[in-house]
């Protein structure tokens, strides 16, 4: 096993960029079931005097909620995700680069290429 360590920075960065598609994916679900679900509230018929709309109502509203809140939630993960995996390849990156200077530096210097 060797001491020699690398990272596919060009592959890790298209991985976040197919993230970033599937949040952007999640970022509209929200909204698309909002808009969905605006369009049969009420079905269970008007609350206060019907006892089964009284019992179904407040549930599905809650239901509603729940899932956006779920979809915000995940939407908000995988945004965290995506940044906290770019801050880390800049991480591997910066070395990499300090490490590329210094051999183009040692090459000017030397005139050997």
């Amino acid at each position: 096993m060797g001491s020699e360590y690398s990272a596919d920075i060009d592959g890790i960065l298209q991985g976040c960029r197919e993230l970033r598609d599937a949040v952007a994916y999640a970022d509209r679900l929200g909204p698309e079931f909002d808009e969905k679900y605006r369009n049969y509230i009420g079905w269970w018929g008007a609350e206060g005097d019907d006892d089964f709309a009284n019992q179904v109502g407040p549930g599905c509203r809650q239901e509603h909620e729940q899932v956006l809140a779920t979809v915000r939630s995940i939407s908000d993960g995988f945004a965290s995700l995506i940044e906290g995996i770019r801050m880390e390849t800049s991480q591997i990156k910066k070395p990499q680069d300090l490490a590329l200077d210094d051999i183009h530096d040692q090459e000017s210097q030397t005139g050997k290429h």
